[in-house]
């Protein structure tokens, strides 16, 4: 919900009637975490990760505890096709610093109890692929656009395109976990699946958009430490990747 019992609202202000001015304005999740907003062009970022364990409706999303950096065999995150939120290398300060990796089941709002669940605040909705192009050509296109995305943080590896974060988004590289490996890879990883990988080096993000080649794939963005670029890959739909939420 956003402040103001869910419309749109100024700091401080609690009734109906007030206005929502993006940079200013907070918004919140079905947990009632409250998130700092950005103006970015013609859209309002959420400034933060999602770290809600809730959808809007007050059904929980599951937390996912298995498995050990490398994806041992004791990991049950890639089996997964309902919503389900993990932290990076289960580390809790991880979770305070980067918040959660879900899989697409949780950002579709596909639970155990039901379908059609919103993640995002209310008014708000995870980007889609085409959302995160007009992003990257208001930061003048995808070849320097992490480097007015990413924070400035000692979180980030240290590299010679650390960036500026002039946009103000503040990504962060807070790594993601591996789903299912590729069954047409002709070297399969037999260990990859659920292990979580290169934090500290990248940040990635979902999108909400299929792959235009193949359904069993979703488009998202990463931010690699020493880049200037953002860059658009392929994930599978039990991967776990971090969220951001657009205004509708």
């Amino acid at each position: 919900m956003e402040n103001c019992t869910g419309v749109s609202c100024t700091p401080g202000t609690t009734g109906p009637g007030s206005t929502f001015v993006c940079g200013t304005s907070t918004v919140k999740d079905g947990d009632n975490n409250t998130y700092n907003t950005v103006s970015i062009g013609t859209q309002c970022w959420t400034k933060e990760n999602l770290r809600t364990t809730k959808y809007l409706d007050g059904t929980p999303i599951p937390l996912n505890t298995s498995g050990t950096g490398d994806g041992n065999p004791g990991e049950n995150w890639s089996t997964k096709t309902t919503g389900e939120r993990t932290v990076y290398l289960h580390n809790s300060i991880n979770e305070t610093n980067y918040g959660y990796l879900y899989n697409w089941y949780a950002l579709k709002g596909i639970s155990l109890f039901g379908s059609n669940k919103s993640i995002c605040p209310t008014g708000w909705h995870v980007p889609t692929d085409a959302e995160w192009v007009v992003l990257e050509n208001h930061l003048g296109g995808k070849s320097i656009a992490a480097g007015k995305a990413k924070a400035l943080s000692p979180l980030w590896k240290s590299g010679s395109n650390p960036g500026n974060n002039e946009s103000g988004f503040s990504a962060l590289p807070g790594g993601w976990r591996a789903g299912s490996d590729n069954p047409s890879n002709p070297f399969p990883c037999t260990i990859c699946p659920g292990r979580f990988r290169e934090g500290v080096d990248y940040a990635y993000f979902w999108t909400s958009s299929e792959d235009i080649t193949d359904n069993s794939w979703i488009y998202g963005r990463y931010f690699h430490y020493n880049s200037l670029a953002t860059d658009k890959s392929s994930y599978y739909k039990s991967s776990g990747l971090a969220i951001r939420c657009v205004k509708d």
